[in-house]
């Protein structure tokens, strides 16, 4: 597939995350910023310490019309507006300056809908942006539904990787899931290291069917992103809720196991995992948002009051103990982690 640069006008949208920290350090001096760090960690102040990545939403009302996206083409345009509970901002016109101030280590197109050829002009236009600066770009990634030509042309024209997002682990609710699962497949084995999928825990799949597929693809050399469903569509065949936090942070611990391949057992009953054997240090790394490099999503499952699906900071010694004792009749770890 030949690149084309001829202009077409994109639709772009910033996070709302990422629009609100590189406004915010636009106004602000490093030094500034560092002082905010002792604030609590719900504050704006605190995430600018670890909001290093910036997510862009390129396209909207996506046509392959998932059923629990709410990017589905034949929703309604307040739904739209989001990716699972993050909000998008109509991108202003200095968008790029704002990124580049922000010194954001990755950007993240989430393309809606099928790969545009003028992305890839965009993937120039912000390598050109920054080396007139004198400033490194960041790795850039892409998110979308590509086929193996798709693929290798971002691969070879300044993407350092490419999501290819299952989400589904039993394929009920998206379309094309099997073609996609060929394509990834086939992409990876070219480009090894080069790719990233996403799993989605709580649509009625077992612990089991879950691991098994995680397990296959680690195989494979795909980095896996887990994420928590949470209940953006109204339909009747979906879940209502976010997983049960218990049965998620177990499922954390054991996909971090099997993408390290630190040997673990797991007591499973009625094909969700019961009790299974970790250290307290894989727990404090197993809890933390897990993806490609520098990419953390704060708050992208939870509000920020919520409980935490994912940390996207190293937990403190007192969040670390909380998660322990939440789970100790499950975890097979020496008793004095407890005392």
């Amino acid at each position: 597939m030949g690149i084309s640069l001829s202009e077409k006008k994109l639709d772009i949208y910033l996070s709302e995350l990422t629009y609100k920290v590189a406004t915010f350090k636009k106004r602000i001096n490093t030094n500034l910023a560092f002082k905010y760090q002792t604030h609590s960690k719900s504050s704006l102040a605190h995430l600018i310490n670890y909001a290093t990545t910036a997510y862009i939403l390129v396209g909207k009302n996506c046509p392959f019309k998932c059923t629990y996206c709410s990017q589905n083409s034949d929703l309604n345009t307040t739904t739209t507006q989001r990716v699972s509970r993050v909000g998008w901002f109509k991108a202003p016109d200095n968008w790029l300056e704002l990124l580049s101030q922000a010194g954001f280590k990755r950007i993240c197109f989430q393309v809606a809908g099928g790969f545009e050829n003028s992305v890839i002009k965009l993937i120039f236009k912000i390598h050109n942006y920054y080396l007139k600066l004198d400033l490194t770009p960041p790795l850039i990634s892409v998110c979308a539904r590509l086929n193996y030509n798709q693929a290798a042309t971002l691969l070879t024209n300044g993407v350092e990787r490419i999501c290819i997002a299952l989400d589904e682990v039993k394929p009920r609710f998206r379309t094309g899931w099997k073609q996609l699962y060929s394509e990834l497949m086939k992409i990876a084995k070219s480009f090894p290291g080069k790719v990233t999928t996403h799993l989605i825990y709580g649509l009625g799949e077992s612990d089991i069917e879950f691991l098994d597929l995680f397990r296959k693809l680690v195989s494979k050399g795909i980095k896996v992103g887990i994420f928590a469903y949470t209940p953006v569509v109204n339909h009747p065949s979906l879940p209502k809720q976010q997983p049960n936090p218990l049965k998620w942070r177990l499922i954390q611990i054991a996909t971090y196991q099997i993408q390290y391949s630190i040997p673990h057992s797991i007591q499973f009953k009625s094909g969700y995992i019961q009790k299974i054997e970790t250290t307290t240090e894989i727990v404090h790394r197993a809890i933390q948002t897990r993806g490609c490099k520098w990419c953390n999503r704060p708050y992208y499952n939870e509000a920020v009051k919520s409980f935490r699906y994912n940390y996207y900071y190293p937990p403190t010694e007192t969040e670390l103990k909380s998660e322990l004792e939440f789970l100790k009749e499950h975890l097979i770890i020496p008793e004095q982690y407890y005392k």
